[in-house]
């Protein structure tokens, strides 16, 4: 409830402050009828919006599990692959191992090889040395003979020749 105001000599007629007073209130009840349906707008708007934010965050909620499964996919699919490779590096990391065991034992096979045949190259030319040297004593030999066979000839034909 309003308070009345006294009426003093300088104020104005209670009349007057009353109806100004219900012009104002009318006024303020227009001003809060226009803010309560701005409101009403608003609030209607404001319902409109959060409706769509939350249609939206479902949609993008969605679209992220969606998203997470996909990647989850792949990271499976690239572990089984990760997996596949490492398996068959491993295999063939094993037969190169193989590999280069047989290559090494090849090679010390060739190393005894090759020694042998050096040691057989060596022992040919000690051979071919002493095949030398004996062919040598050979032909010192058969000249001593051709000699001995001569001198026995030209003892046979001074002796024929003496004798005959």
């Amino acid at each position: 409830m309003i308070p009345k105001p006294r009426q003093d000599s300088e104020e104005k007629p209670l009349d007057e402050q009353l109806e100004l007073l219900q012009e104002r209130l009318a006024e303020l009840i227009v001003t809060n009828e226009a803010t309560e349906n701005q409101l009403t707008n608003l609030t209607f708007e404001s319902n409109d919006v959060i409706s769509y934010l939350k249609k939206l965050v479902e949609e993008k909620d969605e679209e992220t599990a969606r998203l997470e499964e996909m990647l989850d996919e792949q990271m499976k699919e690239s572990d089984r692959k990760f997996k596949n490779h490492r398996e068959n590096y491993e295999l063939e990391e094993k037969k190169l191992k193989e590999e280069i065991e047989k290559l090494k034992s090849e090679m010390s096979i060739m190393d005894t090889q090759l020694g042998n045949q050096h040691r057989i190259e060596l022992e040919i030319i000690e051979m071919g040395s002493k095949l030398n040297s004996l062919q040598s004593v050979v032909d010192q030999q058969e000249e001593t003979i051709r000699r001995k066979e001569a001198e026995e000839r030209s003892v046979k034909i001074a002796a024929i020749e003496q004798f005959g």
